[in-house]
C-alpha cells in the first residue's frame, strides 16, 4: 500500500526478501510504502503494517561549464587560446537530492556509464593536441542518478599572424614632415595591432605610441591595413614597430625605418675663382654647403641647362668642392663671350630638398691692352753736351 502505482497496490504476493514495486510518479518527493504479511492459515502480521519511505527524484541536474572564463578581451569567457592548458568554471545544481559527482572528458561522452567524480568548481584541464575547434563535455549526476551534460567550445590556435609587413611612407627612404607620415600593415590572421616606436604620442590624431606602450593591453587596437602617424618631431633616423595579435593572443612583430629630414641644405655658397675679373673663359668654382648631395649649376656658362635646374632636370650632378666650368654667354656664338657672368647654383639633399639659388659673377675680359705708338718727348741729350 502506500504511494505506489495501482498495479502493486492491494495485491497479495509470494512472500519475498526483495520485491520491485513502482512509485507513483506523479509527484515528486517523499513516497510512502507500508507492506503486511500473512501465513498460510491466514494470520496477519504482527504488527499488522510496516512503512517506510523514499524521495522520488526525476529532476535532472543543471549544470554549465565555461572553458576560460573572464579571459576573453571583453573581460568575459575565451573564444580562442594558444594553450592546451585551461581552467574549466563548473557550475552544477540540483534542487531534490542533490549533486553526486561530475564527469569530464574531451569532444564527447556518454553521460550513463561515464566514471564520475567529486565536483570543481574550477578544474584545470588539458584541451585534445590539436588545433581546431575544441569540445569540453561535462556530465552531471545527482543522488538519485539521475543525469545531464554542458559543453562548451574554444578554438585552439597556435599560429602567429603570418605575412608580416610593415611600410613607412610607401617605402621611401626620407620623410620631410613629421606628421601625415603613412604606415602600411600586413599580417595574415590578425585582429589587434600596436605601434610603437619613434612616434610623437603627443600628437591627438595619431594616438601615438612610445618603446614601452605595447606591454600594456590598453594600447592595443582593432588591425588595420593603414595608419596616419607623426613621427617625433626631431631630424635622424626613424624605427617604427608594429605588433599584431591574433584572437589566441599568438603575435608577430616587424618594423621599418626611414630618416627624417625637414631641413633644406644650409650655409650655401659659389665662389668664382679668379675673382672679380678673368681673361680667361676657363674658370675654377669653389662649392660650400651643408647636408647637400647634388648640385646644379646655371648661368652664363657653357652647357647651361634651359630649365634653370628644375626639380627633374638631368643637370643635377653630386655635390663637388671645386670644378672647372667655361663661361658663355652664347652658347651658338664663336666669339669669346666677353663681358659680366653670373654663375647660379643650387644644392639638394637626397629627401629632395633644395637650397635657395646663390651666385657669383666675374667679368670676362680677354682683349689684350693696345700699347699703341711710344715716342719720346723732350730733346736727348748726350755726354758731350
Amino acid at each position: 500500500e502506500g504511494d505506489i502505482t495501482d498495479a502493486f497496490k492491494s495485491t497479495w504476493i509470494p512472500a519475498s526478501a526483495r520485491v520491485a514495486i513502482a512509485l507513483d510518479d506523479s509527484f515528486a518527493g517523499n513516497h510512502v510504502v507500508r507492506v503486511t504479511a500473512r501465513d498460510w492459515a491466514g494470520n496477519d502480521a504482527d504488527p499488522q503494517w510496516l512503512e517506510t519511505s523514499v524521495a522520488l527524484d526525476t529532476d535532472v541536474p543543471r549544470g554549465t561549464v565555461v572553458i576560460n572564463d573572464g579571459a576573453g578581451n571583453d573581460g568575459g569567457p575565451a573564444t580562442h587560446t594558444n594553450n592546451v592548458l585551461v581552467t574549466l568554471t563548473i557550475e552544477a545544481h540540483d534542487d531534490s537530492s542533490g549533486i553526486a559527482g561530475v564527469a569530464i572528458a574531451n569532444e564527447d561522452l556518454e553521460c550513463a556509464t561515464a566514471a564520475y567524480g567529486p565536483w570543481v568548481k574550477l578544474q584545470p584541464w588539458s584541451l585534445r593536441n590539436s588545433d581546431s575547434l575544441r569540445t569540453v563535455k561535462v556530465c552531471f549526476q545527482d543522488e538519485a542518478g539521475n543525469t545531464a551534460f554542458a559543453i562548451d567550445d574554444i578554438e585552439l590556435d597556435r599560429q602567429r599572424p603570418t605575412g608580416v609587413r610593415v611600410t613607412l611612407q610607401d617605402g621611401a627612404e626620407y620623410a620631410t614632415e613629421a606628421t601625415e607620415v603613412t604606415l602600411e600593415l600586413e599580417a595574415e590572421g590578425a585582429t589587434f595591432m600596436c605601434v610603437q616606436g619613434d612616434v610623437d604620442n603627443d600628437d591627438p590624431n595619431t594616438e601615438g605610441r612610445d618603446w614601452a606602450d605595447c606591454a600594456l593591453a590598453e594600447w592595443w587596437m582593432p588591425y588595420n591595413h593603414n595608419k596616419t602617424i607623426s613621427l617625433t618631431p626631431w631630424d635622424g633616423f626613424k624605427r617604427v614597430e608594429a605588433f599584431f595579435a591574433d584572437d589566441a593572443d599568438n603575435t608577430s612583430s616587424g618594423f621599418d625605418t626611414l630618416i627624417l629630414d625637414t631641413l633644406a641644405p644650409r650655409r650655401e655658397a659659389i665662389t668664382l675663382i679668379p675673382r672679380d675679373f678673368t681673361p680667361n673663359a676657363v674658370v675654377s668654382a669653389a662649392f660650400t654647403s651643408s647636408g647637400a648631395t647634388e648640385m646644379c649649376l646655371w648661368g652664363d656658362i657653357f652647357g647651361s641647362p634651359v630649365d634653370e635646374c628644375a626639380p627633374e632636370s638631368e643637370s643635377w650632378e653630386n655635390v663637388v668642392t671645386t670644378k672647372l666650368i667655361i663661361l658663355d654667354d652664347n652658347p651658338t656664338d664663336d666669339i669669346l663671350p666677353e663681358g659680366l657672368h653670373v654663375v647660379r647654383v643650387k644644392f639638394r639633399d637626397d629627401a629632395g630638398w633644395e637650397s635657395p639659388t646663390v651666385s657669383d659673377d666675374v667679368y670676362l675680359d680677354a682683349t689684350r691692352p693696345d700699347v699703341g705708338a711710344l715716342r719720346i718727348v723732350g730733346r736727348a741729350r748726350d755726354d758731350a753736351d
